[in-house]
């Protein structure tokens, strides 16, 4: 079967389940921290890509690895849209329950950055989301005027 996008769990020793757990920590924090809706996908979206770039270099990764990765998917996804970005010491202290130093995130920060080439603009469900519910919200709104234009010539 072909797949436009990669398995990004492919080459690494990391579990779906463990994928899966994180994800869905990932949501429960986007949610408490009050971060924007597009900051989980687009986090979601840079956790799978440094996955598979990882593979693409030949770096292994395992299920240890998923905890400091899905902090500093977060933290890059909230400081790229988040009007107010979570800070560093907020992440360390109360995201990762001091897991991970504000010192080891930025350096986390600068390897996703890195493995990147600094262009972590990437496309999410989110952004295919919106355009189409823009599209169909601007077809149904045409839809009703013309009924209602209809309506109104057999209704004087």
């Amino acid at each position: 079967m072909l797949s436009a996008c990669p398995d990004p769990l492919e080459g690494h020793h990391i579990s779906r389940e463990f994928r899966t757990k994180m994800t869905d920590w990932m949501v429960e924090v986007c949610t408490s921290f009050k971060c924007c809706p597009r900051t989980y996908f687009l986090a979601v979206t840079l956790f799978d890509k440094y996955m598979v770039a990882c593979h693409k270099q030949g770096r292994v990764l395992t299920n240890a690895d998923i905890h400091s990765m899905g902090i500093t998917s977060i933290y890059l996804a909230s400081k790229f849209e988040d009007v107010f970005p979570l800070h560093s010491k907020v992440v360390s202290q109360k995201i990762a329950h001091g897991a991970i130093t504000p010192q080891q995130l930025k350096e986390k920060e600068r390897d996703f950055l890195g493995v990147f080439n600094f262009e972590i603009d990437f496309v999410t469900p989110f952004d295919f989301y919106q355009t189409y519910f823009d599209k169909l919200e601007k077809q149904l709104m045409h839809t009703i005027r013309v009924q209602a234009q209809k309506t109104s010539f057999f209704c004087f």
